[in-house]
């Protein structure tokens, strides 16, 4: 990067702006991480001599772990807990449905509490009603389902700061 180019400067705080909204958008549980990887493609495209395309590459596969950690997590909880299937598929709906019910509600944190929640709420609903457990193992499955989803909100939280830093780290050097 040279110093006394303006361009540079620009192209540096476009990256730092990408990065910072993607976490913020990933804590809202929002593609964040898929946002610093199109802003990396843009500016890969535009100044190449900036961003190669391994680091794109790069944003790309860590983009797709955080989503495979997101998709498991509140699932995987459920089943560790002793979920159905039926369950455990309920329980990632569930997370999304309450996120965005939760957006509205102290922003991000709205957004968190609500996709345990949902994820809770879906679990325990499927287990008790359509798979006949009681209240006490149901809800052993809710708080598995909740306890993963907010693990995969950390996880691709802390997936979506890395790509960030990457990015940032792509420009700089």
């Amino acid at each position: 990067m040279d110093p006394s180019a303006w361009q540079d400067w620009l192209v540096l705080a476009i990256a730092g702006v990408a990065a910072l909204a993607g976490v913020v958008l990933t804590v809202l549980t929002l593609p964040g991480a898929w946002l610093v990887v199109l802003t990396g493609l843009s500016l890969a495209i535009a100044r190449p001599d900036m961003v190669p395309w391994w680091v794109v590459i790069i944003l790309v596969v860590v983009a797709g772990i955080g989503e495979a950690c997101e998709a498991g997590a509140s699932a995987l909880g459920a089943s560790k807990a002793g979920a159905s299937k039926q369950a455990a598929w309920a329980s990632i709906g569930g997370s999304l449905v309450g996120a965005i019910l939760g957006i509205p509600f102290l922003p991000p944190l709205g957004s968190i509490v609500g996709g345990a929640l949902g994820a809770a709420v879906a679990a325990i609903s499927v287990e008790r009603w359509a798979m006949k457990k009681d209240w006490k193992d149901a809800g052993k499955v809710g708080a598995g389902a909740a306890v993963g989803r907010l693990l995969a909100i950390f996880a691709k939280t802390v997936v979506c700061v890395g790509a960030g830093v990457a990015l940032v780290l792509a420009v700089a050097v």
